[in-house]
């Protein structure tokens, strides 16, 4: 589409200064050709309960765009299920760690798992606000693991440090939302780079 580019940056300068729904902020972007502004507004939806959207918002993004949000939040859900519900472990061939020397390390792991139930997984599940999955182990790191050895608390920590990738699934997930998103809004092919994402 043919659009006076001066008076398009003028407009998105000014809009960026108000605070516009995310749902319409897809609209504006997808009218527009804004890419930039489907990212923020994607992380913004998955954020937010689809039970808070009003019949405005829900003019402003069709139908594809919301099942995609729909669908990514409950992906995302499901892993956080996951995650909570199954306590990392050391690898059975742990030998290089301090815990292979652990005369107690049977304790060790009940700690850990009692330790991740009670708090680290109720964390993750809470309702209003969730452990974000990025900070599990700094969270773990201040946590009381009483009954466990030094050791073998720095080595699950150290370990789970190294294979971050047990927490972050979820970013994933959101990538792949705004990437959705992002084909949904059909821009055209000369800017087939997603900004933001």
């Amino acid at each position: 589409m043919w659009y006076i580019q001066d008076g398009i940056k003028f407009a998105r300068h000014w809009l960026e200064q108000l605070e516009i729904p995310a749902t319409e902020r897809i609209k504006l972007a997808k009218q527009y050709e804004i890419r930039d502004w489907v990212a923020p507004a994607v992380k913004e939806l998955l954020k937010s309960p689809l039970n808070n959207l009003s019949n405005d918002d829900l003019n402003h993004i069709n139908v594809r765009i919301y099942c995609i949000i729909a669908k990514a939040k409950e992906a995302m859900e499901r892993q956080r299920k996951i995650i909570a519900a199954y306590p990392p472990s050391l690898p059975k061939d742990s030998h290089d760690f301090q815990t292979a020397w652990c005369a107690s390390h049977v304790t060790c792991g009940k700690v850990w798992t009692d330790t991740w139930w009670r708090v680290v997984a109720r964390s993750i599940l809470h309702p209003l606000d969730p452990l974000d999955l990025n900070k599990v182990v700094d969270f773990l790191k201040t946590v009381d693991h009483r009954g466990m050895s030094t050791n073998c608390k720095e080595d699950m920590l150290n370990w789970l440090q190294r294979d971050g990738s047990r927490f972050n699934t979820l970013q994933s997930i959101e990538d792949g939302a705004i990437r959705s998103v992002v084909l949904a809004c059909d821009f055209p092919l000369e800017n087939s780079s997603i900004s933001g994402a």
